[in-house]
């Protein structure tokens, strides 16, 4: 998407897990970033082998299908 949309350090400073902050930080920033086209976001994921928690979508109404 160019230089405008990378994504800062500072979620990465959090006492989390690197799982817990990729689930609660950068996917859904991913999902604003390509307007909700959720299918590039789980084809993103795919490509970097992060494997989808769908209950946590479920809670927060964003649902990914595998």
């Amino acid at each position: 998407k160019g230089v405008d949309f990378q994504i800062g350090h500072a979620y990465f400073l959090k006492d989390n897990t690197l799982k817990e902050v990729v689930d609660q930080n950068i996917i859904p920033l991913l999902t604003e970033y390509f307007r909700n086209d959720l299918q590039k976001v789980k084809d993103l994921l795919d490509a970097c082998s992060h494997e989808i928690d769908n209950g946590h979508f479920e809670e927060t109404g964003l649902l990914i299908s595998k």
